[in-house]
């Protein structure tokens, strides 16, 4: 079958996503999130695998800012490492986010793989940057020769880290 372009995703049950191609699950913190997927399997991986990528969206904290949530797994190409898909994922976050500030990056051994995680601030925030906001946490996970990034946004008023933090140990591989 030839790909036609992006797909609406299943969800196995009510709050928990599924993706069989790329082998992992990932819920939902509580019902007052939303949550949608999509697979475009136009665009392809280093792995051959579609892109995917997943929203939650919480409950708007006030008329300007709403937490989001985003999830998208991507392959090592051969021969890179999950440090430098780091080096290259704080590239493209610096050319994306003005005023890009990190704050030190954590990292923690897994069985078969890696977890990094920081905070960075924005000189500003703007709705053309991917997510709107002045704080963001970041997480990797590497597993085999896959990095799963997530990112969610944060105000200055409003920063749900922990939420994040809920989501993000929601994951789960499947193989």
């Amino acid at each position: 079958k030839v790909p036609t372009g992006i797909e609406d995703s299943d969800f196995a049950e009510a709050g928990v996503y599924v993706n069989e191609d790329w082998q992992f699950q990932i819920t939902r913190p509580d019902e007052t999130w939303g949550m949608n997927a999509s697979v475009s399997a136009l665009i392809r991986q280093a792995n051959g695998l579609p892109r995917v990528e997943v929203w939650m969206l919480g409950p708007p904290e006030s008329d300007a800012f709403q937490p989001t949530f985003y999830l998208t797994p991507d392959a090592l190409f051969q021969g890179d490492s999950p440090d430098s898909f780091l080096a290259d994922l704080e590239l493209e976050l610096s050319s994306v986010f003005a005023g890009y500030a990190p704050e030190e990056k954590q990292k923690v051994r897994l069985d078969g793989g890696e977890m990094t995680y920081w905070v960075f601030e924005t000189a500003f925030s703007s709705r053309e940057n991917f997510l709107p906001g002045t704080r963001f946490w970041v997480q990797t996970v590497s597993h085999g020769s896959e990095v799963f990034i997530m990112l969610g946004n944060g105000s200055s008023d409003y920063f749900p880290v922990n939420t994040y933090e809920r989501i993000a140990s929601s994951l789960k591989f499947l193989d």
